[in-house]
């Protein structure tokens, strides 16, 4: 009874976070939502799609490696995605004796 009852708070919760995110993105820019759909498709003859690319960390740390990310960054630019702030992360770890 209970386990029912938290998966239906949550299936209602994620569809209103859902409903909310695709709003403030169809209020960006109407045509975001079909390029994000459009950039889940997965080409002939690649195994990933193009969404999945973009989540994938550079695996080295060199120029060669870094070089695919900036034109990563160019498409995520030429689908007019804001840039984000990044805020710099303070430890919240207290010294001994605190």
């Amino acid at each position: 009874m209970l386990t029912r009852l938290v998966r239906t708070v949550r299936e209602a919760a994620a569809q209103r976070m859902h409903t909310s995110l695709a709003a403030a993105a169809t209020a960006v820019d109407p045509m975001l939502p079909g390029r994000l759909w459009a950039s889940l498709a997965v080409p002939e003859g690649f195994r990933f799609s193009e969404m999945d690319s973009w989540r994938r960390a550079p695996t080295r740390v060199s120029g060669q490696g870094l070089g695919p990310r900036f034109t990563m960054a160019e498409i995520a630019q030429s689908c007019a995605v804001s840039p984000m702030t990044i805020y710099r992360h303070t430890s919240t770890r207290q010294t001994p004796g605190r």
